[in-house]
């Protein structure tokens, strides 16, 4: 017997960027998504999970083997994250529950930050903003807190 996707309630546990969203409703998907803006308490998840036949977590969802054997009537669980370790993947095996997740999706974003905190701390930046803030940087000093510069460096 083939269902209907506007039959398969799809629950996402926080309201991550629109176009995953829309890819789901636009498949037909009857999705729902936990409105506030912070991690959902256990019994909130748990109550979503029992009214859901699939959901889309986040790694501060605590996906335990208490969760799991009440809401062992999932389908799935997918993961909008590069890791899992939230999730108790040999109990949702062993009850037939698939778990996704999304690794290498952070890979580029992790090497922009990367480059960022090399730029960063080769000139001094949070040393220099801490400083000024605390009102210790009075003038221009040539010679302080010159840092390294980057140029014909090899990373």
């Amino acid at each position: 017997m083939t269902r209907n996707l506007h039959e398969i309630k799809v629950f996402v546990t926080r309201d991550i960027p629109g176009t995953g969203i829309n890819l789901l409703k636009d498949a037909g998907f009857d999705v729902s998504v936990w409105p506030g803006d912070r991690p959902m308490k256990p019994e909130e998840l748990l109550d979503a999970g029992r009214n859901a036949n699939a959901m889309l977590t986040l790694l501060t969802d605590r996906i335990d083997k208490d969760f799991l054997t009440e809401c062992r009537h999932l389908e799935i669980i997918s993961q909008f994250a590069v890791g899992y370790d939230n999730i108790d993947v040999a109990v949702a095996t062993q009850l037939g529950i698939p778990v996704g997740y999304a690794p290498g999706a952070m890979s580029d974003a992790t090497a922009d930050v990367a480059f960022g905190l090399m730029i960063a701390v080769s000139r001094k930046m949070f040393y220099m903003h801490n400083s000024i803030a605390k009102g210790e940087w009075t003038f221009f000093k040539p010679k302080a807190n010159l840092g390294i510069e980057l140029k014909n460096k090899v990373l």
